[in-house]
């Protein structure tokens, strides 16, 4: 059974930590009318191993955009004693997001350089303000940017410059611009993926499982 392995994995180091990522795959509320016996097996074997992880002082960190979907029990006092609300991008963030996924263009996968092909993009300052430019641009009510939509924009930027790079390059070295101008116009084409409805859900999980301080922050913060 894969969730008893996880977890039996997880208490043979005291040093492990456990972290079930799209948790509400695996623990959705059992009074779905649509949920099958086997899936509420998988939640009853989730509540019994977070008990004992519960009991050993064992770490599990699990993370959902759907809380409301939890099963009950899952959500009692004793098994989770900590809820921490994680917000769209600001924007520093938003910077340090579009400036991770430049530094990654003309790496691979373990962050190694292509030493066959260079990549030239903008200045940090350049790419704070145009950031800064993408958010004075938002209109209220028109949801927000999530790390994705930044990773699209910046990866749009790229394969344009590498296609203008593929008539002018050598075959001895490849070497691509990602102009100002290229990046200036992905950010204003960016989706904000993340809808009103989704984050005026996200605050209301927020008003039910934190503090009344919390939610406040919250809601200044996205400014709803």
């Amino acid at each position: 059974h894969l969730i008893r392995e996880h977890f039996e994995w997880l208490f043979e180091e005291s040093n492990r930590v456990l972290l079930i990522d799209e948790f509400d795959a695996v623990a959705r509320s059992r009074a779905s009318q649509e949920m099958h016996s086997d899936e509420k097996a998988d939640v009853n074997e989730m509540l019994v191993q977070l008990d004992k992880a519960t009991r050993r002082g064992s770490m599990v960190i699990c993370t959902t955009n759907y809380l409301a979907s939890l099963d009950d029990a899952v959500l009692r006092s004793g098994r989770f004693s900590h809820f921490l609300p994680v917000p769209p991008p600001d924007q520093e963030a938003s910077v340090a997001i579009v400036s991770y996924y430049l530094d990654r263009l003309g790496k691979d996968e373990a962050g190694n350089r292509d030493e066959r092909l260079q990549v030239e993009t903008p200045s940090a300052d350049r790419v704070a303000e145009m950031v800064s430019e993408l958010w004075s641009n938002g209109v209220r009510g028109s949801g927000r940017i999530c790390g994705a939509d930044l990773e699209a924009a910046v990866n749009a930027a790229y394969i344009g410059a590498a296609r203008d790079a593929s008539r002018t390059g050598t075959n001895e070295r490849n070497h691509v611009v990602v102009t100002e101008e290229r990046l200036r116009y992905a950010f204003r084409n960016t989706r904000r993926s993340i809808s009103v409805e989704s984050m005026r859900r996200f605050l209301d999980e927020i008003e039910a499982h934190s503090s009344e301080d919390v939610f406040r922050s919250y809601q200044a913060m996205l400014a709803l």
